[in-house]
């Protein structure tokens, strides 16, 4: 946990919608993205510390923990999260809530803090993307997939033209190095609350139609939802399942 002496109670955020002032429970990284209701597009937001402070280099941490077993951790939660919990992010008023899952040599512990509950659901988010190289890595052992197969060969027959020269493969997709953007430009979600409810298979094959799949020259990292997207479509498709059967079949039975 760190924070600056001086500027701990207000940062600026810039975007490519304006600047605001937030305060600092609100982002404490200092780089994040969202989904933004007013212009439905995603948003990358930089952190600054105020212009005029004077002190951006006191920085303090917290002293280091030693190792505790997960039969111990609840009183060192209780401990750590008291304040946070009293006043802070945590607080009564917030509506917010955290759960953390322990599992140690097979035993299962989840220690639940403000309004979550042990069987709360969490949105899990870009999370989902490790399941999909796990699942990507699950299959090639299985040699049904290769790293270096065109993921154009896995969709079905005439979804997107072959190109000329070199094409996107799944390691490609699953390195963020295939040079797609990070959305696709007909992603126009009708639920702001659940943007990726309307987005079907269609819709995908519709975009990578008009985008294609050549792989550019130069393929630097750029962080692209819109790729894992369709590594784990194409990755459902090649196994004749939908991506949350073979997510089952594949992970979460093995690891329950």
């Amino acid at each position: 946990m760190r924070q600056c002496g001086l500027c701990r109670r207000r940062f600026l955020l810039r975007s490519s919608c304006g600047s605001w002032t937030l305060e600092r429970q609100a982002l404490r990284r200092r780089k994040s993205s969202f989904w933004n209701l007013e212009s439905r597009q995603f948003v990358t937001l930089e952190l600054y510390p105020p212009v005029d402070c004077a002190d951006r280099q006191a920085i303090s941490y917290d002293p280091a923990l030693a190792p505790v077993a997960a039969a111990d951790l609840q009183s060192v939660l209780d401990k750590d999260l008291a304040e946070v919990l009293k006043s802070e992010e945590l607080a009564p008023t917030t509506g917010a809530g955290v759960s953390i899952a322990v599992v140690e040599h097979g035993v299962r512990r989840i220690f639940s803090y403000g309004t979550a509950k042990p069987d709360s659901i969490f949105e899990i988010g870009s999370v989902t993307k490790t399941f999909t190289g796990l699942l990507l890595s699950q299959l090639v052992e299985q040699n049904k997939v290769k790293f270096d197969e065109p993921v154009r060969e896995l969709l079905p027959p005439g979804t997107v033209a072959k190109p000329a020269g070199d094409e996107i493969t799944l390691l490609d997709l699953a390195t963020q190095h295939s040079g797609l953007p990070r959305m696709p430009d007909n992603f126009k979600p009708a639920d702001l609350d659940n943007p990726y409810a309307d987005y079907r298979a269609a819709n995908l094959y519709e975009f990578l139609a008009k985008q294609g799949v050549a792989k550019p020259a130069k393929t630097d990292f750029v962080y692209s939802n819109l790729g894992f997207g369709l590594l784990g479509q194409a990755l459902a498709v090649r196994s004749g399942l939908s991506y949350p059967v073979l997510l089952k079949n594949e992970i979460t039975i093995l690891w329950n």
